[in-house]
């Protein structure tokens, strides 16, 4: 099916989109930024500006909705703003990247029909594994396939299509018989017959005897009475007359216990196996601490690690050196870690037919700062001095109390700015001065910031400022 996308002056098919983007124009000249949709489909990257992100916006649900109307998959990847189209993805890849003084870097790198390949980039590890999970949920939508009613060439019986809810009769079927004779089988026994040879047959009987006959009737079991016995559940001898002789095939006694009493399926053999079978509990790390984020430029000289298991386990392990710990414990402390990156530590346990595993993360991180200031620049204590938080990214939305006569200022880590951009009282805000400072932060770790200050004194007592 083809569907038109107006905006793009487009028509394209389920084979031909690849995925759509909420994106940022730069004009060379002026350097201002604006809103933008880009659009991969039949072998070319589209681009379409907007006046607003608002109207931008709108504008990426309309297309969405008419794609997704027509059986064109567009499904939106977490922690991120792409949408992208299951049924021509070829491979999903995760990566990482260590960039020196910088955090890692996690990728996704998807590989798309038309020679086409998109790099999705996230700071975090969670953030990016949320996505690729999502991604290959949407693949599996897409190889389920489409909906049976738009086919071209459906199947027929007879001549008749199959489609809607059909009899046999209108199919052109013949009605089913009510006898085999209905069926043209001549020679089988009706059911009253067969009920009456089953009822012919002589059945197994049991006679209790004191001694056995010389001679046996077939079909009956004799029981003898044990000369000495106390269980009243092995009180007699079992026999039966065969090939004429006396064949002693046990006695009475009943043993039900699970783990003797035959149960076969499959690779079960007794009650006690499937007992066992059935109330299995899977063994799981309900919790596992000692990780936490952390200032760029610390060290982490110990790391103290617990954990809680949900049942008894017959092995655990954790990596990054530690390796295998005794069963029963649920804490280890790591002496002389001296951590100044990202570490996981992962634990797994056993209880000796399924393993379990969970991790706990030490991050390290920057902070972004943000207040307000009466001074026109501020020095690397004042910016320190500001109220501040650890940060992966420059989105935020703060309030300012300018009184007085006070610029608001902002210091993020120049890593997160490309493409940055403000909203003041809902509405975009380019009345902002820039400068670069090689900050040394707290812990002494010195890295690029962009400073941030509205352009004129501002006296509201709640400015209300978004940075996107």
């Amino acid at each position: 099916m083809i569907v038109q996308i107006d905006d793009f002056g487009l028509a394209t098919t389920k084979l031909g989109f690849l995925w759509l983007e909420p994106s940022v124009s730069i004009n060379k000249t002026s350097g201002a930024t604006i809103p933008s949709i880009s659009l991969y489909a039949d072998g070319q990257l589209r681009i379409k500006t907007y006046l607003t992100e608002e109207e931008r916006n709108d504008a990426i649900n309309s297309i969405r909705n008419k794609l997704m109307e027509n059986n064109i998959a567009c499904y939106l990847v977490p922690n991120t703003g792409i949408y992208i189209n299951g049924f021509n993805i070829l491979s999903v890849t995760k990566k990482f990247e260590n960039r020196p003084n910088l955090p890692k870097l996690y990728h996704i790198i998807i590989e798309f029909t038309q020679s086409k390949e998109k790099v999705l980039s996230f700071i975090s590890e969670k953030a990016r594994d949320e996505a690729y999970e999502k991604i290959l949920e949407i693949v599996g939508k897409a190889d389920e396939g489409g909906n049976y009613d738009s086919l071209e060439n459906k199947p027929s019986i007879n001549g008749n299509v199959l489609s809607g809810d059909k009899t046999g009769k209108d199919l052109g079927l013949a009605d089913m018989a009510d006898s085999l004779k209905g069926y043209g089988i001549t020679d089988a026994y009706t059911k009253t017959e067969v009920d009456s040879l089953i009822t012919a047959i002589n059945q197994f009987q049991i006679k209790v005897v004191e001694q056995l006959p010389e001679v046996g009737e077939p079909l009956i079991i004799y029981l003898i009475k044990k000369s000495e016995t106390e269980d009243p559940q092995d009180y007699y001898e079992e026999y039966i007359w065969i090939n004429d002789a006396w064949e002693h095939i046990g006695n009475t006694a009943i043993e039900l216990t699970a783990e003797n009493v035959t149960y076969v399926n499959g690779n079960i053999s007794t009650v006690q196996e499937a007992l066992d079978e059935l109330l299995y509990v899977e063994p799981k790390v309900t919790s596992f601490s000692g990780g936490g984020t952390y200032e760029k430029g610390q060290v982490i000289e110990s790391v103290s690690l617990k954990w809680t298991i949900n049942k008894t386990i017959k092995t655990q392990s954790i990596n990054n050196g530690i390796g295998e710990l005794e069963a029963s414990i649920r804490n280890y402390t790591v002496e002389g870690a001296n951590l100044e990156n990202d570490t996981t530590y992962t634990i797994t346990v056993n209880d000796g037919k399924k393993s379990a595993t969970a991790n706990t993360s030490v991050l390290f991180r920057q902070k972004r700062y943000w207040g307000v200031s009466a001074e026109t620049s501020l020095t690397n204590e004042q910016v320190l001095a500001l109220s501040q938080e650890f940060a992966t990214n420059r989105n935020q939305s703060r309030t300012f109390n300018c009184s007085g006569g006070k610029y608001f200022y902002f210091a993020i880590p120049k890593q997160f700015c490309s493409g940055i951009s403000f909203k003041v009282g809902g509405l975009a805000f380019s009345a902002m001065e820039l400068t670069e400072m090689e900050l040394t932060n707290a812990s002494g770790y010195v890295a690029t910031y962009n400073i941030y200050r509205c352009s004129n004194l501002q006296t509201g007592s709640a400015i209300s400022v978004e940075v996107l």
